[in-house]
């Protein structure tokens, strides 16, 4: 891994490279940190989901308009449309830009948010202690 790069894990998500995932796990923290790069213009949607299905997934959805203002929000998928707006936004956004055609989204979320009605925890062993204050 280059020393540049400072995100432990990278995947592409579609066969044409157009969808870039790096993230890194910050387990002092309990915290995944998740860079996308997309070549598109507008939004980035990326979600996780216990079946690879909109129902049910934990969804973000951001980008940059056209102000050159960053938006960020976090959402839940109910079948195939525009995912609700979570009461509860558990996502945090880092850092947002455009770039000739591709899109740059920084955001990262806890393990476990303890919103069990719109955000899936991020596990190892599917063993989560939710402590709400």
């Amino acid at each position: 891994m280059s020393e540049q790069n400072p995100y432990k894990h990278i995947a592409q998500l579609d066969q044409q490279g157009k969808y870039l995932l790096e993230w890194e796990v910050i387990w002092a923290e309990k915290r995944v940190i998740f860079n996308v790069t997309v070549q598109t213009q507008g939004y980035v949607a990326f979600g996780l989901s216990k079946r690879g299905q909109m129902d049910g997934a934990d969804i973000v959805i951001g980008g940059v308009d056209r102000d050159g203002r960053s938006y960020f929000t976090d959402r839940h998928g109910t079948g195939r449309k525009m995912p609700e707006i979570d009461i509860s936004q558990d996502w945090t956004l880092h850092d947002a830009w455009e770039r000739n055609s591709r899109t740059f989204l920084s955001f990262s979320r806890p393990f476990e948010t303890c919103d069990n009605e719109n955000d899936l925890p991020i596990t190892v062993n599917r063993t989560i202690i939710c402590n709400r204050i």
